[in-house]
């Protein structure tokens, strides 16, 4: 299986349990794994027959801004299946949802999920 891959995408939201965490924006970096079979778009160096990258990291950024969630875990699993929704070509998706000073002494506490159709 082929992966197209995202690296540290930025994304901010509005996410926790704490009630300061309710009020402001953080910022989380997603790892994002598309699972295709990227042999019609290497064959035909067509962008239409591929995954536009670009297009599933603005998803993502836009997901963010619109979602709140107490949960990391209902974020990562709503944005994987938005992604699924939206990219038939899209076979799976692995997603490391990390959010920086979570806990103290940890550079960042994360979750990591991966859906097939």
């Amino acid at each position: 299986m082929d992966r197209i891959l995202i690296r540290g995408l930025a994304v901010e939201t509005r996410i926790g349990l704490i009630d300061w965490e309710r009020k402001v924006d953080q910022r989380l970096s997603l790892d994002i794994d598309l699972l295709c079979d990227i042999t019609p778009a290497a064959n035909s160096d067509k962008l239409e027959l591929s995954i536009d990258y670009a297009a599933v990291a603005e998803m993502a950024i836009a997901f963010g801004r619109r979602h709140q969630f107490f949960l990391i875990e209902a974020f990562a699993e709503q944005l994987v299946g938005e992604i699924l929704g939206e990219y038939p070509r899209v076979l799976g998706v692995r997603l490391l949802l990390r959010k920086p000073g979570a806990v103290a002494d940890a550079d960042w506490v994360g979750v990591e999920i991966e859906r097939t159709r």
